[in-house]
């Protein structure tokens, strides 16, 4: 019984954080949270439900930057995120 409402509890969230990043609410790092589950799994439940991923070049390499000032990061990463900014 408590696996049937656990199940049903996290078809839930997925379902709202569908909803919210649909309604741009959520990003789609801040939608995954939500649903409990990885980038990668909640592009895929999107893909499934025809919502669009708005997933663009300039907010990846904003958040390998962030990533990179966060965690620390080689000369060579820097270089490269240098180089892949748009003009």
């Amino acid at each position: 019984m408590r696996k049937l409402i656990l199940d049903g509890l996290a078809l839930y969230q997925l379902e709202k954080a569908c909803q919210a990043y649909a309604r741009k609410e959520l990003n789609l790092s801040a939608a995954a949270r939500y649903a409990g589950v990885s980038v990668y799994e909640m592009m895929s439940e999107l893909e499934k439900r025809s919502i669009p991923v708005n997933a663009s070049v300039e907010k990846f390499l904003d958040g390998i930057q962030n990533f990179a000032e966060t965690f620390g990061s080689s000369p060579a990463l820097q270089q490269a995120l240098a180089e892949a900014q748009p003009k």
